[in-house]
């Protein structure tokens, strides 16, 4: 009787050390999947950062300079980033994807760099011309490898989870049995406590397949989220009208991710209100008639909008801050995620659940990649729309002009000429636009003598950035010239002469009229000469040579014969 507590005993302390095992086993296997949870996110924030160096990188080159805030916000980014990938290294020392996206990262940054130097420089052609040779296509590079890295570290954290479940799985069994058989020493003494302990273990089981499921659900959302901000980013890439792209992205994110209730807000020109700018279902269209708004500040909204921070409420009943609507009543969960470019919020993308805890930081997550992928699609819909209103004003503005109006190149090529004054050349706009102004209709004097360029006065505007005007010749397409006064502006950026605007307008009948007064006046001088001359002298021979002499002059002849004829004295009727 002595042996069998000493082995009862034994038992329990293998137990103890098995169990010690467990603990440890499990707390390596927790540390390795929250390594693999940690390198996700990690990866799913480097993409959210991408797309916020992307989208400043947008605004530079759309504003055409680079302001204080703009430069500390890209430098503040890219260390962040480059902190992300040092972390993502140390995690993973070894990993072939992270390689690629800091290949990918490497490359994007050089050229985004050098596009900032051009744009500081103030040569945007050159710029533009980079972001599109290098600039874009190792930025999708850079996501691509991204996403590539993502779906990877999700697979293999899968994997870790599946190892953690087998381990768990052997130990447990292995503790089972020795449990069975301690239960079996223990069957006459202690079979109320037999009982005890296998409910015991059937709870850690249930608890490990629960976790183990709240794991794949964690995997499969994150798979979920990325698939669908990829596919956001390619179909926002190809929507220029504002009211497209919100309807467009309302309703992939209720649909991807089973929401109850989505909807986008931005600020009014005043920014006192959020006014909502569309919602999906029936809610949305109603609010929409209604002109729904939010006032700055308020609710969830509002405190996004003005901390530009998201804001996450798992239980919208135990919130004093939010505001219920009486259009979506199952409303139980609620995230803002702020839309917005750096400090400028634009707006808020607001998602409901009719569930308690139906949003965990996870949607967060998600929607804010989402979020700035529309901050970005949304400021090249209103840049669009303001260059193409610009263009209609200009338009109208050069179409309705009296006066020949066109604008130069460093070189002297048309960048754009006016309908009036292609017509006054007898050219087409097309046959202008990209072609040399000179060599096109200043080529030659009016009296045929060639016009050499470095002489020409508009180029005087171009080379030395100072206004000119006077009167020209200019040559039309069918070799007949015609006289015009013009006016020559120069375009200058960063005081450097980029370009010039030129107004002209034909004054060939003015010319003509100018010269015509010319010499009647001259002939009036002649006649006023020859009338005093007359007055001084004392016959009618002197009055006779004076006349003949001076009209000579006048007439540039040598010889000048003055006729009277004295029948028609005779007839004339004699004065009073």
């Amino acid at each position: 009787m002595r042996k069998r507590p000493f082995r009862i005993f034994l038992v329990f302390i293998i137990i103890i050390i098995l169990a010690i095992a467990a603990v440890f086993v499990n707390a390596a296997l927790r540390r390795s999947l929250n390594d693999s949870e940690q390198t996700a996110n990690s990866v799913l924030r480097l993409q959210g950062l991408a797309y916020r160096l992307s989208a400043l990188e947008w605004q530079s080159i759309s504003m055409g300079q680079m302001s204080s805030e703009v430069v500390e916000s890209v430098q503040t980014t890219r260390d962040e980033m480059k902190s992300i990938l040092g972390e993502l290294e140390r995690l993973d020392p070894n990993s072939e994807n992270l390689s690629k996206v800091r290949q990918a990262f490497t490359t994007y940054d050089s050229a985004m760099v050098e596009e900032f130097k051009l744009i500081t420089a103030g040569d945007l052609e050159q710029a533009h011309s980079l972001d599109e040779e290098q600039v874009d296509p190792a930025f999708n590079v850079l996501a691509e490898e991204l996403t590539s890295a993502g779906v990877s570290y999700n697979a293999k954290e899968a994997q870790v989870k599946r190892g953690s479940d087998l381990g768990f799985t052997i130990l447990l069994l292995f503790i089972s049995a020795a449990t069975a058989w301690t239960f079996w020493q223990f069957q006459k003494v202690q079979a109320a406590s037999e009982q005890e302990h296998l409910d015991e273990f059937k709870a850690v089981n249930l608890e490990l397949e629960a976790n183990r499921q709240r794991l794949e659900q964690r995997v499969t959302d994150r798979t979920k989220a990325l698939a669908t901000s990829t596919e956001v980013s390619r179909k926002l890439s190809t929507i220029l009208n504002q009211k497209e792209l919100v309807t467009e992205v309302v309703n992939q994110v209720k649909n991807a991710f089973g929401y109850y209730h989505t909807q986008i807000y931005f600020y009014d020109e005043a920014k006192d209100n959020l006014v909502m700018a569309g919602g999906t279902g029936e809610a949305g269209e109603k609010m929409l008639a209604q002109f729904h708004k939010v006032a700055k500040g308020r609710g969830l909204v509002g405190r996004a909008a003005e901390t530009n921070q998201p804001v996450l409420v798992s239980d919208t009943a135990q919130n004093a801050e939010w505001l219920p609507n009486l259009l979506l009543p199952d409303t139980k969960s609620e995230a803002a995620i702020p839309i917005s470019i750096g400090d400028q919020v634009l707006g808020v993308l607001d998602v409901q659940q009719n569930v308690v805890n139906g949003l965990q930081q996870e949607d967060v997550d998600a929607l804010q990649s989402i979020a700035n992928q529309v901050a970005i699609a949304v400021q090249n819909a209103r840049i669009f729309t303001q260059a193409e209103q610009q263009r209609r004003q200009n338009e109208l503005i050069l179409d309705s002009a009296g006066e020949g109006i066109f604008g130069l190149d460093e070189q002297g090529n048309h960048t754009f000429v006016n309908p009036i004054g292609a017509e006054m050349l007898g050219y087409s706009v097309e046959e202008l636009i990209g072609k040399h102004s000179h060599t096109m209709w200043h080529h030659t004097h009016a009296d045929g003598t060639p016009f050499p360029g470095e002489e020409c006065p508009i180029y005087f505007t171009l080379r030395n950035g100072v206004h000119n005007q006077g009167e020209e010749y200019f040559i039309r397409k069918d070799g007949s010239g015609f006289y015009v006064t013009f006016s020559s502006v120069p375009i200058l950026e960063d005081d450097r002469t980029v370009g010039a605007v030129v107004t002209f307008a034909d004054i060939t009948q003015q010319k003509r009229e100018r010269e015509i007064i010319a010499q009647r006046a001259k002939q009036q001088e002649v006649l006023n000469l020859i009338t005093r001359k007359i007055q001084n002298t004392t016959s009618i021979d002197g009055a006779l040579q004076i006349t003949a002499r001076e009209l000579g002059h006048a007439l540039g002849m040598k010889q000048t014969q003055v006729t009277l004829e004295p029948e028609n004295l005779a007839n004339k009727p004699k004065s009073n």
